[in-house]
């Protein structure tokens, strides 16, 4: 946590009702009232705190004072994170209209990474190494949030496509606090500036994203208003029988699989080389 335990924290609703977070007064045990939180990623909401402050969280329904429903989440802060109630769930896929749009969603894809002139490297794609501090920076992060409630199945549907088949194999997400995200990205612009010989606009930080047995990221390129120059980072791993590899295109089409350890970066060319 940063001097004197202060912290970013952030609550990810995934119960079917509006909920209402408590802060409980150490000293009274008085239910304090924080705020209401609707539902999904869209509505996460990020406060400050303390490390060791407590909250609690209750259904707004069905009673008229939340204290008398049901509590969804009694948590103690013990870091920065961002703790989910409840937990997203995945819609039901039909499958036998996959393989069409999981083949139509490859061919436009093709086509856009077609559209991308401008290059920034000779292949599109290099591997490199995070700094120590950031590995460690980045890998307590993901130690201290790497359990539920902190880490919640990733908001799919078929309104975004079947680029990730959650589906077959749970895709799990862990929230990343804004003041932290902004930390990170300012050290990870510098590494890709570097790479990609150019200065670079700050537009997103994904992540982080937990893949799972039986996983797969369909080849794809980014959207091309923001994704110019991007990086790959693996913070951590386990129980993992044969590499996962990242799958990129250069310029002349041909396929490289590239094999990443904890710590490993991958750059590339994201809205140009096909990748996956």
């Amino acid at each position: 946590s940063d001097a004197c335990g202060k912290v970013e924290y952030g609550f990810v609703n995934y119960h079917k009702n509006t909920v209402k977070i408590y802060w409980i007064n150490a000293r009274t045990g008085e239910a304090v009232p924080n705020q209401e939180l609707g539902y999904g990623e869209r509505e996460t909401s990020f406060i400050t705190t303390f490390v060791g402050h407590k909250f609690k969280v209750y259904d707004t329904e069905p009673n008229e004072d939340p204290l008398e429903n049901e509590m969804m989440l009694e948590i103690t802060v013990q870091n920065h994170g961002v703790v989910g109630i409840k937990n997203h769930v995945q819609p039901v896929v039909p499958p036998e209209g996959v393989p069409n749009e999981v083949r139509s969603t490859s061919l436009s894809e093709w086509d856009r990474h077609l559209r991308i002139k401008r290059t920034f490297s000779a292949l599109a794609f290099d591997k490199g190494r995070l700094p120590d501090d950031m590995f460690a920076s980045l890998g307590a992060y993901y130690y201290n949030n790497r359990n539920p409630p902190h880490k919640v199945l990733e908001e799919w549907g078929r309104h975004k496509g079947v680029f990730v088949n959650y589906w077959e194999s749970d895709c799990n997400f862990i929230q990343i606090p804004w003041h932290l995200k902004r930390r990170w990205q300012g050290r990870l612009r510098e590494l890709v500036e570097a790479w990609a010989g150019v200065d670079l606009e700050t537009t997103d930080m994904y992540g982080m994203r937990e893949y799972t047995k039986g996983a797969r990221l369909l080849t794809h390129v980014d959207r091309e208003s923001t994704h110019a120059a991007s990086l790959i980072v693996n913070i951590a791993q386990v129980n993992v029988d044969r590499p996962w590899t990242i799958e990129v295109l250069d310029h002349a089409d041909r396929l490289h699989e590239v094999v990443m350890e904890p710590g490993d970066i991958v750059y590339y060319e994201s809205a140009k080389a096909l990748h996956g």
